[in-house]
């Protein structure tokens, strides 16, 4: 289950050690957080936005910078372990406002754009392009016989195109058996 995401302001950020405080919105004590807890937004599943470690160019904040985090306690101090608030998962708040804005967009929070990439001599080229009830749909009234040989189906998510299941997976007009069909077919002759 994710974190609850909280909002808050940049105070400083010392970029030299990479690390800041945060006020967060509302009331309460500022929040420590650290360049390496940086993330970005991402859709585990379409429509759902959460926070997940970036690999992407780091883009330190700045004084007034508007944050997007989710709280946790870090042991510091005492040997009795006093906890100290600590941002994991934080993001500069335009960059999750952005996110939340392209799944709004949509028709619907799952109706996310896809398109077919056809691969062979040269670069890969689109086939075919809409959203994901236009893709079933026509998946539904067919494409033509071997249009989908040698191509990648890919959806358009937050953090841009991925790769998705191909319907050979999971299509009943165009699934391919698996080695446990294949196996079982071998023993029934």
């Amino acid at each position: 289950m994710p974190l609850e995401k909280k909002r808050g302001t940049v105070k400083f950020f010392l970029l030299d050690k990479g690390w800041g405080f945060i006020i967060p919105d509302g009331s309460g004590d500022d929040i420590f957080f650290h360049a390496k807890y940086y993330s970005a937004p991402f859709e585990e599943y379409p429509g759902e936005l959460d926070l997940e470690f970036a690999e992407e160019k780091f883009n330190p904040p700045e004084t007034g910078d508007k944050i997007v985090y989710c709280e946790s306690f870090t042991r510091r101090g005492s040997a009795f372990g006093s906890q100290k608030k600590l941002a994991v998962n934080w993001t500069l708040a335009q960059t999750w406002n952005n996110a939340l804005e392209t799944i709004r967009q949509r028709p619907s929070r799952d109706d996310y754009p896809m398109r077919v990439k056809k691969y062979g001599e040269g670069p890969p080229s689109v086939i075919w392009q809409g959203s994901r009830t236009e893709f079933e749909k026509q998946l539904d009234d067919g494409f033509p016989k071997g249009a989908l040989d040698n191509t990648l189906v890919e959806r358009e998510l937050v953090t841009g195109w991925e790769t998705t299941d191909h319907p050979r997976h999971w299509h009943p007009k165009y699934k391919e058996p698996g080695l446990g069909e294949l196996i079982r077919a071998e023993f029934a002759k």
